[in-house]
Formats: structure tokens, sequence, C-alpha cells
């Protein structure tokens, strides 16, 4: 034990003591000049303590038994915790567009039937005045269209037809559609239920 402490005693003139602050929360760094026992691999013990450095370390300095000194340095590391896997936010459903309004105008109006297959209440809905008033008064009511129409002269579907039964080949008859002036598109569709529905149609699309 005395040539320990004259080994140390010998040391202490080549090091700087640093006083390192333990911040809240963090684990206590170990005791500097402290003697304290430490096992060896050869299952002896040998006293020790520990001697600050310059840069924030320490060096072990213990002495054997038969006198012999052991340095090691020692450097603090701070510990990793197991990082908390972020939360993914719940997907936002998206919000369905909402559809343009339609701008009144004038249409020209086209239905498609094929009378042989036409339901009685079909046929209903077809023959309810409250929307051909309608059809006629306000716009260019072509008229309900069967699919074998021809003309005497030619043996052929008028010209003017010609658009609107090859787009009606398409559907499930009675078949509907809205056009412009220029033959676009407004609403298509196969024929509502009920003639109010049909008039309420008109109306949104054509005032």
């Amino acid at each position: 034990m005395h040539n320990f402490r004259t080994r140390i005693y010998f040391l202490l003139p080549c090091l700087i003591a640093l006083s390192v602050a333990t911040a809240p929360g963090q684990t206590p760094a170990p005791a500097i000049m402290t003697q304290f026992s430490l096992p060896l691999a050869d299952k002896t013990t040998a006293a020790a303590t520990l001697l600050p450095t310059q840069n924030e370390q320490a060096w072990l300095v213990y002495a054997t038994g038969n006198g012999k000194i052991g340095i090691w340095t020692l450097a603090p590391t701070s510990p990793s915790p197991n990082p908390i896997p972020p939360i993914p936010p719940e997907p936002i459903p998206p919000v369905p567009p909402v559809p343009p309004i339609p701008i009144p105008q004038k249409l020209t109006i086209a239905i498609v039937e094929n009378p042989t297959k036409t339901t009685p209440e079909q046929r209903a809905v077809l023959a309810n005045p409250t929307w051909r008033k309608l059809s006629t008064e306000k716009h260019d009511f072509r008229g309900i269209i069967p699919t074998d129409v021809i003309e005497k002269g030619t043996g052929k579907p008028p010209t003017s037809l010609v658009p609107f039964l090859d787009r009606a080949k398409l559907h499930n008859l009675p078949w509907c559609m809205f056009t412009t002036a220029d033959g676009r598109i407004l609403w298509e569709g196969q024929l509502p239920t009920s003639a109010k529905e049909l008039a309420a149609l008109i109306q949104r699309y054509g005032g």
C-alpha cells in the first residue's frame, strides 16, 4: 500500500484536476481521487483510484499486491436509449371534388328507344306531358327516336339523328342526351324512373 501511495503522489504533479458537473437527469460521474478495490484478471485485487486528465477523460491507476502499477484511460460515453418510432399520422380522407354547377342554356334533347323493349313504366315516363312541354317550349326537342327510324327516300336514318342513334347503341335504352348547339354532350344517361326526375334534369342543365 505504501508503494501504491508513493507512486500515486509521484504522478499527481503531472495531472490537472477537472471538475465535471453532472446535469440533472444524467448518470452521476465516478468519484475522482477516491481509493477502491479493483478485481483483476488473475483473481487478485488491487488498490485503485481515478485520476483526471486534461481532456475530460480519466486514468484508472491501480497497484497490484507485488507493487506493479497499471494505468488505463477511461472516456465517458452516453448510453443511447432505444428510439421510439414515430407514430404515423392518420391518413386524411380525400375530399371529393364538388361538381360545377352547370350554366343553364338552350339544349338539344333527344331520347333513343327500342319500341319493342320499352317497358310500360318507361312508356309512362316518356308520355308524361310535364317534361315534354318543358322540352318543346324552351329547347330543341328532337323527339323520342326509335332505333329503326329511316327516311322513305333514302331508306337510311335522317342525317340529323345519326349522331344520337350511334351514341345510344353503346348503352341500355331508352337513352337520353342533352347537347349544346354545337353537339357537345352536357348530360346523358338512361331514362329516369320518373317524369319528375327527367324534368328536374332538363331544368338543371337548361333552366
